[in-house]
């Protein structure tokens, strides 16, 4: 038996593989330097293949348009970046992002969404927010949640800055924990 299994072994490492898997977007997407007429996506591959980017102002992508950008490599940590020029201002501006590999496959596409700027605007919503889950606390949908994240929606900001952490990693969270008064206060 232990021959068999040696022999079967060699053969599969013999074999002829079929062609590789077309790369897709490994981690996400990211948009960023968003002006009232570009932006620029960053995404990062599951192998070496070039980045295309198709956009839209709409739900679909149908009409979507289409920009090539740069090859992901290994040497570039098969990051790519592309840049989207000629955005209309003060839109919301859905995308997607896929990779071409050797082959000229295309992979899975990963999507994402930012808003241009405005042309003329003299203020930009901003909102904020600190740590979050720690010490042993974490979300309680049932008592506290993170409702302020509901809040901060409903304001429609341009922009989120997280100047703290999103959790303590050396601290367990509990099923709960006794508050001072005796209440037990359930940790999520």
């Amino acid at each position: 038996m232990g021959g068999l299994a040696a022999g079967a072994a060699a053969a599969c490492r013999g074999a002829a593989r079929g062609p590789a898997a077309p790369p897709h977007p490994d981690l996400g997407v990211q948009a960023g330097d968003a002006t009232a007429h570009g932006a620029a996506i960053w995404c990062r591959a599951t192998g070496p293949g070039q980045l295309f980017v198709e956009w839209t102002t709409g739900d679909g992508f149908a009409a979507a348009r289409r920009v090539a950008g740069p090859r992901a490599e290994e040497a570039g940590g098969l990051c790519a970046v592309a840049d989207l020029a000629d955005l209309p201002a003060g839109a919301r501006i859905r995308y997607r992002c896929f990779f071409r590999g050797p082959s000229g496959a295309a992979g899975d596409a990963a999507e994402g969404a930012f808003t241009t700027a405005p042309v003329a605007r003299v203020d930009t919503g901003l909102v904020w927010s600190g740590d979050l889950c720690g010490q042993g606390w974490g979300q309680n949908p049932d008592r506290w949640g993170y409702r302020i994240f509901d809040a901060m929606s409903a304001l429609a900001p341009e922009l989120f800055v997280c100047s703290g952490d999103l959790i303590y990693g050396d601290n367990p969270l509990v099923p709960e924990v006794r508050l001072p008064d005796g209440a037990c206060g359930a940790t999520g």
